[in-house]
């Protein structure tokens, strides 16, 4: 009987222990305002059952309430009036040697060229059609087509045009030697201003981009799965692993598995180089994977002040800006 209350004593003080060190209650609120990280500016949002890779999405449109089309100067320039901190934006190196602002490896689902955007010069893509492909009626109608020839911007363009505001390459599956010449080419930029960038990328070129020593930070979806299933591991102790050096994501829907959420694991990632990010939905098929209606956005902490994720920076951004009642 003795030995029965000093095992239960001790697996009482071991879980209250483990209590007191997660409670986020404990923990002060963080202090400052949440940022908005805008996944493709501003952009027509689209149907996402049953997606794929390949899936032409641009035929699939939902059609939204303006005019916008992502990865275009007018597109990012909305994104940041509507309140974006961060804009992602997707890039490819063309044959030429410069980087176009573009989201597909194929051309044909959205212009009106085919094949390859890296088989393409700059000038080249200037001269395509950039809203050709967008239908939200199945093809009857494309509300785009005409409007938006010389629209595929170049990083260059972009940089210079938005000198001071923050932005995300996603260099959509670069290798190795496409790092080097993404650094080349920062590099021989005037102006630039590359301490407001972040690169996203895979593996390879991950490798070689931390080689070179740019001092730009990276993200990946292989950093974020490193981190989320080694924080869920030893979370508990405290320590924040070295795998998550580039900030934690957190899935809104599963934010309680997460020790500390919120305010205690936002005081543990403080000092990591992204911080706390809130995404959308993980268990749910089909989902966008962002903070995207007013809905969602009422579900994240009071007093978070990491980042926000989303698709819809034109109805997040606003909201958020909103002083408290």
């Amino acid at each position: 009987m003795r030995k029965r209350v000093i095992i239960l004593g001790a697996v009482g003080a071991i879980v209250l222990g483990l209590y007191l060190n997660n409670a986020s209650w404990l923990a002060p609120t963080p202090e400052g305002e949440p940022e908005i990280y805008a996944h493709r500016g501003v952009h027509q949002p689209y149907e996402r059952e049953g997606l794929t890779y390949e899936t032409c999405t641009a035929k699939r449109m939902i059609r939204a309430d303006h005019d916008y089309l992502e990865n275009t100067i007018p597109s990012i320039e909305a994104a940041f009036d509507h309140g974006a901190d961060i804009v992602e934006i997707d890039i490819y190196e063309t044959r030429d040697g410069e980087w176009a602002v573009f989201h597909d490896f194929q051309i044909e689902c959205r212009t009106d060229g085919e094949g390859r955007i890296r088989d393409y010069s700059m000038d080249e893509l200037k001269a395509l059609d950039v809203g050709h492909g967008y239908t939200a009626d199945g093809g009857r109608t494309y509300p785009f087509r005409g409007r938006f020839v010389g629209a595929m911007p170049s990083l260059a363009e972009v940089l210079q045009r938005f000198p001071d505001e923050r932005f995300e390459l996603h260099t959509k599956g670069a290798r190795q030697n496409q790092a080097e010449a993404l650094w080349a080419y920062l590099q021989g930029l005037d102006g630039a201003n590359l301490d407001r960038l972040s690169v996203f990328a895979i593996e390879p070129f991950e490798e070689r981009w931390l080689e070179l020593e740019t001092g730009i930070p990276l993200n990946g979806k292989h950093r974020a799965s490193a981190c989320l299933r080694d924080y869920l591991l030893l979370g508990w102790s405290g320590h924040v692993p070295a795998s998550c050096e580039s900030g934690i994501v957190i899935p809104q829907d599963i934010a309680w598995a997460f020790w500390g959420w919120p305010n205690r694991l936002q005081a543990r990632f403080e000092d990591t180089q992204g911080g706390v990010m809130v995404i959308g939905t993980a268990l749910t098929a089909n989902g966008s994977r962002a903070i995207d209606s007013l809905e969602e956005l009422d579900r994240v902490p009071d007093g978070f002040s990491g980042v926000i994720y989303t698709n819809r920076v034109d109805v997040i951004g606003p909201a958020v800006d909103q002083p408290s009642p």
